[in-house]
């Protein structure tokens, strides 16, 4: 198996997996803004479904060739860094942004339109709290006081849930990929192997519900 996808050149540049991936991102993109305005319980549900739930694991299921692909070419130290630069610099970025700009003017909003310094980095969860809880990819803290509230949310940037996920699913390519190339698992192991790391995903998509579409990320790079 490992020899087919290897014969598979799925260059960046040469393929139309990205624009796949730009599509299924932009119904991404637009079903999220109807929760964010609260009005995705007023679409029909197949509406509902294909623009808010179906785009999540087709994404990943089709970037599942791509980091395959990175992670049979590059050594375990080359493809995390390409991994880690693709994903946290653009992460932190959007923290920075939330707490340096648009945090200050929602709480300008709510303040009607005055701004105290003092009173803004003194709200709980402070904007430096809100920095150094969401470095780890995880979201602990998703909301800067309650300045949210304006617009009836409680968190600035919902959407970033999947990067843990995405990183974790990272890290579980690597492993597949490490333990068929390197320590030389008879083939006929494959599937079991794969098989066996699905259930385990299915398992947890029972207990995380939400989360159910993040194995079609590893699914994929061997479908």
């Amino acid at each position: 198996m490992v020899s087919i996808i290897k014969s598979i050149e799925l260059n960046n540049r040469d393929n139309s997996l990205n624009l796949l991936r730009l599509i299924f991102a932009t119904f991404v993109l637009i079903g999220h803004s109807f929760v964010v305005m609260s009005e995705s319980n007023y679409l029909p549900y197949f509406i509902n479904y294909i623009i808010l739930f179906l785009p999540v694991p087709c994404f990943f299921l089709v970037s599942g060739y791509l980091i395959a692909a990175s992670a049979l070419k590059n050594d375990l130290k080359t493809f995390f860094k390409k991994r880690f630069a693709r994903i946290y610099p653009a992460y932190f970025c959007c923290i920075l942004l939330i707490v340096v700009f648009f945090a200050p003017i929602a709480f300008i909003l709510v303040n009607g339109l005055n701004f105290n310094l003092n009173d803004y980095l003194s709200l709980n969860p402070s904007p430096l709290q809100f920095i150094i809880y969401n470095l780890p990819l995880i979201l602990l803290k998703l909301n800067i006081g309650n300045i949210l509230d304006i617009i009836n949310q409680n968190n600035w940037n919902p959407s970033t849930w999947t990067l843990i996920f995405e990183f974790g699913s990272y890290v579980s390519i690597a492993l597949i990929i490490f333990l068929i190339t390197k320590l030389k698992i008879k083939e006929k192991w494959f599937p079991k192997l794969i098989l066996l790391m699905h259930i385990g995903l299915i398992l947890v998509s029972f207990v995380y519900p939400k989360y159910d579409g993040i194995g079609f990320g590893i699914w994929g790079t061997f479908s």
